[in-house]
């Protein structure tokens, strides 16, 4: 009767370990540019990602009972980098920004130029929109994801990416056209 049961236990281990390799693992990638985006650092996104997959990890019973599981995954992501970010407050580091010194082409100054700008333009949203414009134009995500994800309706997201939009399209406009971003 114990070898039955220690069966049963392995058959309900295997199948929630196969559902974290189906459902979680192939978002790792996305899990760090995530996090990236929220953290600015790439260690601390890392650390983020590690402690995130370690907590799906043991919560990975779970995962058949939950309607959208990815979704659970990011919110846990977007949840970790904002603990992470409470604590080390004044540790953030735009990684992309060392690059602009390193270049050689007049093409790569101007392009990393305009992605410092473009970069500058999305952090200057608001969280909310911030989220939702990094969701759906970095990650791909449809709107009901994004809706899950951050807890909010779909009209929300709407608006939230349309602001959004509208922003940093208005601030790259400004920039090409006057070489201000106001």
């Amino acid at each position: 009767m114990g070898l039955v049961v220690i069966r049963v236990i392995m058959a309900s281990r295997t199948k929630s370990s196969l559902l974290y390799n189906e459902i979680v693992l192939p978002v790792r990638d996305r899990m760090f540019r995530y996090a990236c985006a929220i953290t600015k650092e790439a260690e601390t996104a890392q650390d983020v990602v590690q402690e995130c997959l370690l907590k799906i990890w043991n919560k990975r019973d779970t995962l058949k009972e939950i309607k959208n599981p990815e979704a659970w995954v990011f919110r846990i992501v977007r949840n970790g980098c904002l603990d992470a970010l409470r604590t080390n407050r004044f540790t953030t580091l735009d990684y992309q920004e060392e690059m602009v010194h390193q270049s050689s082409t007049t093409e790569d100054v101007i392009f990393k130029d305009q992605y410092r700008w473009f970069r500058e333009a999305v952090d200057s949203l608001p969280d909310k929109q911030k989220d939702t414009f990094h969701l759906r134009e970095v990650e791909g995500m449809s709107y009901q994801e994004i809706s899950d994800i951050l807890e909010i309706s779909l009209d929300e997201v709407k608006v939230n990416l349309h602001r959004a939009r509208t922003k940093v399209r208005k601030t790259m406009q400004n920039v090409e056209a006057y070489g201000i971003a106001n």
